[in-house]
């Protein structure tokens, strides 16, 4: 009985991990050029990083990234990758200090490419960053920063040598929040300009809520 107990007690105690962890993130989601350009993003509280997902009808480089001034291609904190025709995957950080000018970031490490593949004339790039870097250049984020998001992409041509010039670019027409306050199961989740996707966890929630109740009756039935 007691192994039985505890076996209860260890479900317990999973099923409330996935609770807190469905809170911890909440997907947003935006699109771009007719849905050629998509970006989605959580901010993950346990590590304080934002996590993207970029993806472009393109089989050429894709870029995204974040700016105070977006005329001009003045200030950009850009991403720039893809995978080549070898199959290699690149993935590159630059500031910009105007139409075509791209430097290196000193840093390479602020940026984390987490996967790039392409298929099926998609190319798809997955990477995180700290929401606070030692770089004066970038954009530092919190719940107040409003920022203009950038994207671009070559449908044929890479960058893993030169970043040639675009076939498609773009950003938002208003500066944007990026970072929103922690959400609770009760409230509504903050929108994104145009939408936000709902949590893919929240289904998980509801089911998580039922495994927890049904686990204190069970452990009480035990127990006396």
């Amino acid at each position: 009985k007691n192994s039985k107990m505890w076996l209860l007690v260890a479900a317990f105690l999973a099923c409330f991990a996935s609770s807190a962890n469905g809170q911890n993130q909440t997907m947003h989601e935006m699109s771009f050029d007719d849905g050629n350009f998509n970006v989605s993003w959580t901010h993950n509280r346990s590590t304080e990083e934002l996590e993207f997902e970029v993806n472009a009808n393109a089989i050429g480089y894709v870029a995204f990234g974040f700016t105070f001034t977006p005329e001009d291609m003045q200030n950009y904190s850009i991403v720039v990758g893809g995978t080549n025709g070898s199959g290699q995957n690149y993935f590159n950080s630059y500031h910009t200090s105007g139409l075509g000018k791209l430097t290196l970031d000193a840093d390479p490490q602020i940026y984390i490419l987490d996967s790039a593949e392409e298929q099926n004339g998609t190319t798809t790039l997955r990477f995180r960053r700290p929401l606070e870097t030692n770089d004066s250049k970038d954009i530092q984020f919190n719940e107040t920063t409003r920022v203009f998001l950038v994207w671009a992409y070559h449908k044929y041509s890479d960058a893993d040598n030169v970043v040639t010039y675009h076939t498609n670019r773009n950003y938002t027409e208003q500066a944007m929040q990026v970072v929103f306050p922690p959400v609770e199961m009760t409230s509504t989740p903050p929108a994104v300009m145009t939408r936000e996707r709902p949590n893919p966890e929240s289904s998980a929630v509801q089911v998580v809520v039922s495994a927890f109740t049904l686990s204190v009756l069970a452990i009480s039935a035990l127990m006396f």
